[in-house]
């Protein structure tokens, strides 16, 4: 029998409460349809100060009316707070926390986080186009993000389990980067900065209006880092301790878009080598060569319709790559003074095509999305070997399919009320079946109110690295993995204290099941990724917004 902590009902009891007092509000709401004129107007305003949201619910509305708890990084949030990277930028927003191991970035969402997740419990999009690589499932928020943050417009962050709309990795949030479109007039913009430990950067965008269409928008960066020398106590035998020339970087991304009558495409491709100076998966302590390389690309082609009939189609085309390469020089796998490196590879590479219908109905009150996409990995390949003496570990290629459908109703009964349903099922070659439903409702309790009650389930599979790889010496694999669930409950609270103000009080609670960790395999002692873990976490979460208005 399943055991629970005994601090547990006092939180059903305060979800359970706020639920309750949810619906009394929302009931509230109803019954005060049509009585006050001044709550709509004083809306509109409050909502038109807010900038519009997609990824909530595939389609263009305010975050206060969003069925999710939404947040917008603008672009001039960027500009006035000097964010250089993607993960700074979603540092900022509340419930996320940033990490960096001196590889990559990670992201931890509302006080969960696991080393070395490489983020794939969040989904990345790029103007609705699916970031997270094949191989880890991968969502880099750093250096490694194919666009450079000052073509960036803006940032929206939907929290909260997404599989409704978007299935895998969209775990614990929803993340989509909005670029900006071409100015009216011709235009080249060149930035070069310079920094402490030998960082150099050049960035430029390019827009150009051209006949018969909305235009192009280039831009590229590349960025040099030598690094700073670094002490670790732990290696005092090498060197003193400190890593020396072990940290530097070499980074460079390349975007590309247009846009047409009805018809947009848009490409991109980043590269990032960074060297490792912690000694990582018992390397060789200062050891310049210690280092991984990651490329990211893709091509896609969109088409749309305009909404304005009430019919909104869209369909999209896109073939993508992912490519990794990791040295790790090592002096256990060879007599001194020899010395034999790892070499640790993953490279993907899938195309597939998505199909999304959003029907409205003339009175305004039913919008109905239908949707389906399907994809093929068709090389996914891993491959882990010492190259002196020549010991290989791992050499795994697969192809790999998917295929998913979902859709979501979306219903006002009065202005005061917005009600929404969806599911999604999904049907992955490696795990077979999932299907996750998404129920919210949003009530304008009076002039400068809103309060919301949602509930969604999500989940993620297992991913190619934690199924596949072994080393031969420390890791097993584990081709039995079951995907990770959740289902979370949420309410919440906000409240309009000014045309430019705002305050938003929310609470959450997660169930999460079959949660995969390595952990050591007590048949032979190695590592291994397993479904180990049932979890349950719960928070409040705050935020105020003021904007100072022109002196």
């Amino acid at each position: 029998m399943r055991k629970h902590n005994r601090s547990a009902p006092r939180w059903d009891r305060l979800l359970g409460g706020l639920a309750v007092s949810g619906l009394f509000l929302i009931g509230s709401a109803v019954c005060a349809e049509d009585t006050s004129a001044k709550r709509r107007e004083t809306f509109q305003v409050f909502q038109e100060a807010e900038e519009m949201v997609t990824a909530a619910a595939r389609h263009a509305q305010s975050p206060s009316e969003a069925p999710a708890n939404s947040t917008v990084i603008t672009a001039a949030d960027i500009q006035t707070y000097g964010y250089r990277t993607m993960a700074e930028a979603l540092q900022s927003v509340p419930g996320f926390y940033l990490t960096d191991d001196r590889n990559y970035s990670s992201l931890w969402v509302r006080g969960f986080g696991r080393p070395g997740d490489y983020n794939n419990r969040i989904l990345l999009l790029l103007n609705g186009h699916r970031l997270n690589e094949n191989v880890f499932g991968g969502a880099y928020v750093d250096e490694t993000f194919p666009v450079p943050i000052q073509s960036v417009q803006q940032i929206e962050v939907i929290k909260g389990p997404g599989s409704a709309l978007y299935g895998n990795n969209a775990f614990f949030a929803v993340v989509n980067v909005v670029t900006k479109t071409p100015v009216q007039a011709d235009t080249l913009q060149v930035n070069g900065e310079g920094g402490s430990y030998g960082t150099s950067l050049v960035s430029a965008g390019l827009s150009r209006k051209t006949a018969g269409s909305d235009g192009i928008k280039d831009s590229a960066s590349y960025r040099h880092m030598h690094g700073q020398d670094l002490l670790y106590p732990e290696f005092h035998s090498i060197n003193n301790g400190v890593a020396a020339n072990a940290d530097g970087e070499e980074n460079y991304d390349l975007f590309t878009s247009w846009a047409g009558k009805g018809l947009s495409l848009q490409g991109a491709y980043g590269s990032r080598t960074k060297h490792i100076p912690t000694a990582s998966f018992n390397s060789r302590f200062n050891d310049p060569n210690e280092q991984t390389t990651d490329n990211r690309g893709f091509v896609e082609m969109k088409t749309e319709q305009d909404p304005s009939s009430g019919i909104h189609y869209t369909g999209r085309l896109y073939v993508d790559q992912y490519y990794y390469h990791g040295y790790y020089p090592s002096d256990n796998a060879a007599p001194p003074p020899a010395v034999t490196t790892n070499r640790d590879y993953g490279r993907a590479f899938w195309y597939g095509e998505e199909t999304t219908l959003r029907l409205t109905h003339p009175n305004g009150k039913h919008a109905l999305l239908l949707g389906q996409d399907y994809e093929q990995t068709h090389d996914m390949h891993m491959l882990n070997f010492n190259d002196d003496p020549y010991a290989l570990f791992t050499d795994t290629r697969r192809q790999l399919d998917r295929y998913a459908f979902f859709g979501q109703e979306e219903w006002t009964p009065w202005s005061a009320l917005q009600l929404s349903a969806g599911a999604r099922y999904d049907h992955d070659q490696t795990f077979k079946d999932s299907l996750n439903p998404r129920v919210s409702a949003v009530a304008h309790l009076r002039e400068t109110s809103i309060f919301k009650l949602l509930y969604g389930t999500a989940f993620r599979a297992p991913n190619s690295y934690e199924l596949f790889f072994q080393d031969g010496s420390t890791i097993d694999s584990n081709e039995n993995l079951k995907p990770e669930k959740i289902a979370t409950y949420e309410a919440d609270w906000i409240e309009q204290l000014g045309q430019k103000t705002s305050l938003s009080i929310g609470a959450f609670w997660n169930e999460i099941r079959d949660l995969i960790n390595q952990v050591i395999n007590p048949t032979d002692g190695k590592l291994q990724f397993q479904n180990t873990q049932n979890v349950r976490s719960r928070g409040l979460e705050t935020d105020l917004k003021w904007e100072q208005g022109p002196y």
